[in-house]
């Protein structure tokens, strides 16, 4: 996969998915599933790339699950209070 340049906007998320599909003549009906996390710019892609190709989401949208289990865990393991959630992330990243 390329790297995606500027940020992570559903917009730039899109166009970046719909070249590669173009570049690798990939289409629509060549698509099983498409996995990501619950960030909302990752639904709203799927909704703009919707626009540019005939897709069924309902069908073809999965849920990355280590996402869901990462965030249950993290609640787990820390409560909800997202200070306390940011704090232990980044004194987890500087091991």
């Amino acid at each position: 996969m390329r790297n995606t340049l500027g940020s992570y906007t559903s917009a730039n998320i899109i166009d970046h998915l719909f070249n590669i599909l173009k570049d690798y003549q990939i289409s629509s009906n060549q698509i099983a599933y498409f996995v990501v996390d619950n960030a909302s710019n990752n639904d709203k892609a799927l909704q703009l790339l919707l626009k540019r190709v005939t897709l069924n989401l309902i069908e073809l949208r999965l849920r990355y699950a280590g996402y869901i289990f990462n965030l249950v865990c993290t609640a787990i393991l820390f409560g909800v209070d997202s200070a306390i959630i940011d704090n232990a992330q980044h004194n987890f990243s500087q091991l």
